[in-house]
């Protein structure tokens, strides 16, 4: 397999939800009580808009 350009170029979501944020998402949902503080977030705010905020 010799690529030279992505297989995908919008991180796997033209091909369903890419698994990294399956795993990430459930370990949030396992934790979030326990997460406190000031977090960053790269590009985005997904993760913090939904776990965040002291639920």
């Amino acid at each position: 397999m010799r690529h030279l350009k992505p297989i995908s170029s919008v991180f796997g979501f033209d091909r369903g939800t890419p698994i990294d944020r399956v795993y990430t998402a459930d370990f949030l949902n396992k934790n979030f009580k326990h997460i406190k503080g000031v977090v960053c977030e790269i590009a985005e705010s997904t993760y913090t808009r939904q776990w965040g905020g002291g639920k």
